[in-house]
């Protein structure tokens, strides 16, 4: 099932292996697919829709396709409603240059 009914887009080619998220039962998951090499560390949990992240520092840029990104301790949290198939929410965590915390939040209203 495709998210939001969106084709999906993807952030690696095609002979990368990449993390594969399943969300749901088998008929009726959502994918989201990342690069594996992107992260140190991820976490899937299927029952609430819930996919975190900690991204490579070197990785950061690549993944957030933003070549001025200067933060590190990068995080990606991905909230899904599992019966309706829809993105609720993303979330992005990082430690600024100057050593803040910063937390970017997109709700997703439908």
């Amino acid at each position: 099932k495709r998210l939001n009914g969106q084709d999906a887009e993807t952030q690696y080619s095609y002979d990368e292996p990449p993390v594969v998220v399943e969300i749901g039962s088998l008929q009726g998951s959502i994918g989201i697919d990342f690069r594996e090499d992107y992260f140190l560390e991820f976490a899937i949990d299927s029952e609430k829709g819930l996919f975190e992240g900690l991204i490579k520092d070197e990785s950061a840029q690549h993944f957030l396709m933003d070549e001025s990104f200067n933060g590190s301790q990068l995080a990606i949290t991905i909230n899904i409603d599992i019966i309706n198939y829809k993105l609720i929410s993303f979330s992005l965590t990082y430690q600024t240059e100057n050593g803040n915390h910063a937390t970017v939040t997109t709700q997703i209203t439908y």
